[in-house]
């Protein structure tokens, strides 16, 4: 009896280990054989040069790394890292096509432990989670997504397969902290959480917050479906009061407005206002005559009348302010 019982262990994870084994064979010839969907060329490119740029200028954890080819600002997407496995493997004292398959092997890796682990807390079992996670790679992930010719958004961003994998796994967290009747086990599933919300953030600042309404949303209704006591509540909203002091009191407030600032000094006119609700574009539009479209020396005396008060105010003096004539 003692004898059959670890043969049928090893027999019933047999499948799991050869379709993981082939999946990850198949992954890396593919890689070698089609080198092109790695870093794909020229957005692919330019994520892996802002990593490698953010390792020879960037200091650890600065948002807003200093580029020498920007003067006062940064010519670097936010995408750091320092917390992000697959892109720190760009680091390797290793040959460069080498490089970009040990990076996407992890990213690899990290999308399928973070799958599993998602869909076994939700309630799957281990066959439906291995299949889940193993059908999202044959069919999104790189060299698979060109074969297929599916969406190649890991193939020009790769760091979205990090900022996947913390999500998810910040999600196992969530929906089992609170749940155990020890403190010390929720205390560390809350600490794991919090640590992968900085982890996120820190990775990719903005990708992060894009990313996260989705996961916020799919994990309230699963909480809520779940009826949890009192004080599973009480931890997993302890958690996200953390979650929201550390942004605030993190001068990340300050950072995006910043950025806000820095992407929208170029003066512009409201699209709704411009196309929508003016008179003289409808009548262009039906007319098809020029005669009513501004001419573009009359746009720059318009807008020059508009931003001059501006400056004049802004700048606190009517000797900035020059009248068009």
């Amino acid at each position: 009896m003692n004898k059959a019982t670890p043969f049928k262990t090893y027999a019933h994870a047999l499948p799991y280990v050869l379709s993981w084994s082939v999946l990850a064979l198949l992954t890396i010839v593919g890689m070698t054989r089609l080198p092109t969907a790695l870093y794909t060329p020229i957005d692919g490119d330019w994520a892996k040069w802002n990593v490698e740029a953010i390792f020879d200028f960037g200091k650890v954890f600065d948002l807003s790394p200093h580029s020498m080819l920007a003067g006062m600002g940064s010519m670097y997407f936010p995408n750091l890292p320092w917390l992000n496995p697959g892109a720190l493997a760009l680091a390797l004292p290793i040959e460069d096509r080498a490089k970009d398959i040990v990076s996407y092997a992890i990213y690899a890796a990290e999308l399928a432990i973070s799958i599993v682990l998602l869909a076994r807390v939700i309630g799957f079992s281990w066959l439906i989670a291995t299949v889940a996670a193993q059908i999202y790679l044959y069919v999104l992930f790189p060299p698979f997504s060109e074969a297929f010719q599916t969406y190649n958004w890991f193939s020009l961003a790769p760091y979205y397969a990090h900022v996947t994998a913390v999500l998810n796994v910040a999600m196992v967290f969530i929906l089992m902290c609170g749940s155990a009747p020890d403190w010390r086990y929720n205390l560390m599933l809350g600490a794991g959480f919090f640590a992968l919300f900085i982890s996120g953030f820190l990775s990719a600042p903005f990708t992060f917050i894009f990313a996260m309404p989705a996961y916020v949303v799919i994990g309230a209704v699963l909480v809520m479906t779940r009826r949890p006591s009192g004080i599973e509540w009480a931890w997993k909203m302890a958690m996200l009061g953390l979650c929201l002091i550390f942004v605030f009191t993190s001068d990340l407030i300050d950072y995006f407005l910043g950025t806000v600032v820095t992407v929208g000094r170029t003066p512009s006119v409201p699209i709704a206002w411009d196309k929508l609700l003016s008179i003289d574009a409808w009548l262009h539009l039906f007319s098809g005559s020029l005669a009513m479209r501004p001419s573009a020396a009359a746009v720059v005396r318009e807008r020059s009348r508009s931003v001059a008060p501006h400056r004049s105010h802004r700048w606190g003096g009517s000797r900035n302010c020059h009248p068009t004539r």
